[in-house]
C-alpha cells in the first residue's frame, strides 16, 4: 500500500493568529495525522503543546500495531490532555487561566489495513474512497461533540448537575470564576477550569477497515466543512 501525508493551515475568520497545530508522518508501516484546533486566549499554546505530544505518541509503532489498537490511542489522549494542562503552567491571561484545543487523530497500519481513530470536540474526519469507475464516497469517522447534542446535553446533566447549562448554542459555566462563559464544542482538550464544568478530553474511539475502493484518502480537519456529520 503506497501511502502519502502532508499538511496545509490558515487562520480563520475570528483571528490573525492562526490557532491551529498539525502533524503528520509515515513510517514503519504507519501513517499519523493529527489537527489540534486552539481556542480561547492562548489555545494556539494548547494546539502547539498536542502537536509535540503527538509526535512522540506516533514513534510508538510496536504499541499501534498491538492486538488492541485503541487502548494506545486512549493513551495517546491522555498524554495530549496532559500536555495541554502542562502548557497553562506561568502563562498570563487577562482573565481566569483556561483555553485548549479541540483534537483529530488518526493512524492507518498499512499491514492491517485499518485507521484507528480518536476525536474531541468538532475537528471531523473523513475516509473518502473510490472505487474503479471513479465514484466517490464520503465516510465521516469522527464523532462532533457540540453543545446542539442531546447526547452531550445528558452526559453533562449527568455528569455536571446545576455547575453547568446550555445557553444560545454554548455549553457554559454556572458558577465559579469563568459563570456565564463557555464553549461550542463540549469536549476538549486543556481547560482546567471549563472541565469542571462539562467540558471533557474523553475522545470518540474508532477503527475502520480499509476495504471501501481502490483508492482512499483520509482528510482530517478543524472544522467540519463537509457537512453537518453526525
Amino acid at each position: 500500500m503506497h501511502v502519502s501525508v502532508g499538511t496545509h493551515s490558515v487562520a480563520g475568520t475570528h483571528t490573525s493568529m492562526n490557532q491551529d497545530a498539525c502533524f503528520a508522518t509515515s513510517a514503519d508501516g504507519l501513517a499519523c495525522g493529527g489537527v489540534f484546533d486552539g481556542h480561547s486566549e492562548h489555545g494556539e499554546l494548547a494546539a502547539a503543546a498536542a502537536r509535540s505530544s503527538l509526535e512522540v505518541s506516533s514513534s510508538r509503532a510496536a504499541a499501534w500495531q498491538a492486538a488492541n489498537p485503541l487502548e494506545e490511542m486512549a493513551r495517546t489522549f491522555q498524554d495530549l490532555q496532559a500536555a495541554a494542562l502542562r502548557c497553562h503552567e506561568g502563562v498570563k491571561c487577562r482573565g481566569p487561566n483556561d483555553f485548549g484545543c479541540t483534537a483529530v487523530v488518526g493512524v492507518l497500519d498499512t499491514k492491517a489495513r485499518h485507521i484507528i481513530l480518536g476525536n474531541v470536540g468538532d475537528s471531523p474526519a473523513y475516509l473518502c474512497a473510490a472505487d474503479s469507475s471513479d465514484d466517490l464516497q464520503l465516510f465521516t469517522l469522527s464523532e462532533r461533540h457540540h453543545a446542539a447534542s442531546e447526547a452531550e446535553q445528558r452526559r453533562v446533566a449527568e455528569e455536571c448537575g446545576p455547575s453547568a447549562a446550555f445557553r444560545d448554542g454554548y455549553l457554559v459555566a454556572a458558577c465559579g470564576p469563568l459563570q456565564g462563559h463557555g464553549l461550542q464544542p463540549t469536549r476538549s482538550l486543556g481547560h482546567p477550569i471549563l472541565s469542571k464544568h462539562g467540558v471533557s478530553s474523553e475522545p470518540h474511539l474508532g477503527v475502520f477497515s480499509l476495504d471501501r475502493g481502490e483508492h482512499q484518502g483520509t482528510p482530517l480537519g478543524s472544522r467540519a466543512p463537509l457537512g453537518p456529520g453526525p
